[in-house]
């Protein structure tokens, strides 16, 4: 005989069972997904969740030091942990993601059993909330964690509001309410609406308390959003101004802003209804005239929300609160506030669980007053629309899931003019060895916008891998023209400066990147190379000592740090500093001709033989290594194999131009015999 309370408990597990099988039959194969967008910004070169142990800067500071100056500190530690756990395999960030979206297709649920004092309305809400088209941005797309975080807490917060107002949890309940705001807000900006949903509660719903009373717990969420402002205002205020971008939305007026918005909302209801043609960046036409007919058909499409409103007030109460939702999670996304876009498919994560229950309560009423046959039709018809949708779903994750080229070329068939995509199909191109596509892609995103500062940065990339510096120093002069704080354009900029043996200016570049981003390791370096070619060798040592302080397993840094111990005569240091280059790269042909001159130094000719024969088992040509090796044989004696490798080394020498190497290679090995001085011996690191 089976015992109660296991079936009471079953019971009330089936509808989370039930819902966390629609999610993962929706989201099946979401983990086969990479990084893509801004995840390349936020979790693949944000140094503070590179290293784990700067996590707790990330209360310091915003999120970037770009535009848009967002304060998301729970976003940041979480893609720290992540990091710090699964390192750059991105399908544990998509599991993490998929778990994250589950948990609040639970909390739906309940608070929408809650709201509408019915579970099947909660299970119905639920079921839309976690299968909806509209979903695959946000749990798909890495950087939208910051939507789902947020999420949880509203929700959280706001179920919690909604028991202690029903008498369950008292104080304790208020107190978890105001902190899972809180964190909700930490994570992102849309959570401070929580307060105006809890006074939407208190207007529709909840009937309890007389007076003032009933707004005192509104108060105390209104103070701790004034007191999470403030923090935030602080912050920000303390950090690197960034600015806006020249060519954003911050630079269009208030007005083309709120009527554009207004043109917007009739695509938001039409995505939700009817969810086709989904796409991740949406081009919105600027709208400047009030007379344009896009805007009377956004103003018809708020009267007639507004109409819907005012008709489930009167009739169905649980289903005005959700219309109230919707309307309040929307409103932050309308660019009052400038944004970085006036539409996408993520900000509507929120905004579709209020419609969801506007949908479910209104749907289980009309069943409980309809004939048995229609509400058995009525709930297969409710089950195939879900099913769809859950369908739907499943193609659109395996979209996101599948090839990167193929996802971004789907965007510029729906908005060919998107330049940031072009210029994102530009890096993919780049990284898969194609460079005439990606310059095509890059030189796309220019024509489409000449402000793009990541696109010139890009084309001065590709122009630098194909030696063509004077290019190369043009487009990022371009990219730090459009966007003077972009400190990975000063530090490119520098490179090149570098490259050409123009030091002076390449040491002001890197100044001016270090300046904007103090922790930017790669400037560091560059600053050594440019010390270590003047021959400020100490002034060397601490730039590559600097960059290892910020990335310990930047290998290029040991090495060059190793051959600059190596000129100053710490071989000891060198040796240490080498030998960590080659844990972290074994494959530096440079570091291992190194390694092979401070082993000579120690005296450890064997080990020095068996680097050198390393470095060129590596690359058969390197001629500093040959000819290394000639030195190290000749004093083992090895007078035949010595011979051998100073005439390949003359060879190569000769082959590159450097006769001065040659007539040394030539005059070791008429010396046969006599003692080298390591003097003699080449460094190698570039």
């Amino acid at each position: 005989m089976v015992n109660p309370s296991v079936r009471v408990r079953f019971q009330t597990l089936r509808p989370l069972v039930l819902l966390s099988a629609l999610v993962l039959m929706a989201f099946w194969g979401a983990w086969r997904g990479g990084f893509l967008w801004d995840d390349r910004l936020l979790i693949l070169e944000h140094e503070l969740v590179r290293d784990w142990r700067r996590i707790p800067e990330a209360w310091a500071g915003p999120l970037t030091a770009d535009f848009g100056r967002f304060y998301r500190p729970l976003l940041a530690a979480s893609f720290g942990l992540s990091h710090a756990l699964w390192g750059d395999a991105a399908a544990p960030y998509h599991l993490e993601n998929l778990i994250l979206h589950t948990a609040n297709v639970w909390l739906v649920y309940a608070l929408a059993a809650a709201l509408a004092h019915d579970a099947r309305a909660g299970l119905l809400a639920a079921a839309i909330f976690a299968v909806h088209p509209l979903q695959s941005e946000p749990v798909n797309y890495l950087s939208s964690r910051g939507d789902l975080l947020a999420a949880a807490g509203i929700f959280a917060s706001v179920l919690l509001y909604v028991r202690a107002r029903a008498g369950s949890g008292g104080r304790r309940a208020y107190a978890a309410s105001m902190a899972c705001f809180v964190l909700g807000a930490l994570a992102k900006e849309i959570a401070f609406i929580v307060p105006a949903l809890a006074a939407a509660y208190e207007v529709t719903l909840s009937g309890r308390g007389a007076g003032g009373r009933r707004w005192k717990p509104v108060l105390g969420l209104m103070i701790a959003a004034a007191g999470m402002l403030a923090l935030r205002g602080a912050v920000l205020h303390a950090a690197p101004a960034g600015g806006n971008i020249p060519g954003t939305i911050a630079d269009v007026p208030v007005r083309t802003r709120l009527l554009t918005a207004l043109s917007v909302l009739p695509l938001a209801l039409r995505l939700t209804a009817w969810p086709v043609g989904l796409h991740k960046v949406w081009e919105i036409p600027l709208i400047g005239s009030p007379s344009d007919p896009r805007v009377w058909i956004g103003i018809a499409a708020a009267l007639g929300a507004a109409a819907l409103l005012r008709f489930a007030w009167r009739t169905d109460r649980p289903a005005a609160f959700g219309l109230a939702w919707a309307v309040l999670c929307w409103l932050p996304y309308a660019n009052l506030i400038p944004l970085n876009a006036f539409f996408s498919e993520h900000w509507m994560y929120l905004p579709l669980f209020g419609l969801a229950l506007a949908f479910a309560s209104a749907a289980v009423r009309a069943m409980d007053r309809s004939s048995v046959p229609v509400r058995r039709a009525s709930g297969a018809a409710l089950a195939g629309i879900i099913a769809v949708f859950g369908w739907m779903t499943a193609e659109r994750t395996a979209v996101w899931a599948g090839d990167p080229v193929a996802f971004y070329e789907e965007i510029l068939r729906y908005s060919p003019g998107a330049d940031r995509i072009h210029n994102e199909l530009g890096n993919l191109y780049l990284e898969r060895g194609k460079p005439e596509r990606a310059g095509a892609a890059y030189e796309a995103a220019l024509e489409r916008n000449p402000l793009n500062a990541g696109a010139w940065y890009n084309r001065g990339r590709l122009h630098a891998l194909r030696g063509e510096l004077d290019e190369a120093a043009a487009s990022y002069a371009r990219a730090i023209a459009q966007k003077p704080g972009f400190a990975l354009a000063h530090n490119n900029l520098g490179g090149v400066l570098y490259r050409q043996r123009r030091l002076e200016e390449a040491e002001q570049a890197l100044r001016d990147a270090l300046r904007l981003e103090p922790d930017l390791f790669e400037a560091h370096h560059n600053l050594g190379n440019v010390h270590r070619a003047r021959g400020e060798l100490m002034q060397a040592s601490h730039a590559y000592a600097a960059a290892l302080a910020r990335n310990p397993r930047y290998a290029p840094s040991h090495a060059h740090l190793g051959e600059t111990y190596l000129k100053l005569g710490r071989a000891k240091d060198a040796s240490a500093s080498l030998r960590r280059a080659l844990e972290l790269d074994p494959a530096s042909v440079t570091a291992w001709n190194d390694l092979g001159g401070a082993s000579t130094r120690l005296g450890s000719l064997d080990a020095a033989a068996e680097a050198y024969a390393m470095a060129l088992a590596l690359d058969p040509g390197y001629a500093p290594a040959q000819y290394n090796l000639g030195l190290v044989l000749r004093e083992l004696g090895r007078n035949q194999d010595a011979r051998e490798a100073l005439s390949r080394a003359a060879g190569l020498f000769e082959e590159l131009g450097r006769g001065d190497m040659a007539e040394r290679a030539r005059e070791a090995l008429e010396g046969l015999g006599a003692n080298p001085a390591q003097a003699d011996g080449e460094t190698g690191s570039e």
